[in-house]
């Protein structure tokens, strides 16, 4: 699925958090997507911005424009993260704890 699909499927609700294949131990959580209408999926061209975080926990950049948004099989949903400590309600998680997760 693209992003503007995933978007869709997430009931047009913003804050789901992605991962580009490409990307090593990088996040981002889905903050806008523009010019969308639900009945035309595929003829979007709207920015969609990103909160990109490290799965460290570091933000790497806030409100980017993230590339492809219409390409498949570039992007897959991933569960939202836990919180650690100073993070916000969809924080990141820890090193560590997804080390413990995959366990």
């Amino acid at each position: 699925m693209n992003l503007y699909e995933l978007y869709v499927a997430n009931g047009m609700r913003l804050h789901f958090w992605v991962k580009r294949r490409t990307w090593g131990a990088m996040c981002a959580r889905i903050t806008s997507v523009d010019g969308l209408h639900a009945t035309a999926i595929r003829a979007f061209g709207g920015a969609v911005r990103a909160d990109i975080f490290y799965f460290s926990g570091g933000l790497m950049e806030a409100d980017a424009v993230l590339p492809s948004p219409g390409s498949r099989r570039i992007w897959q949903r991933i569960p939202p993260l836990r919180l650690y400590e100073g993070a916000d309600a969809d924080g990141p998680v820890r090193r560590q704890d997804l080390r413990a997760r995959q366990r």
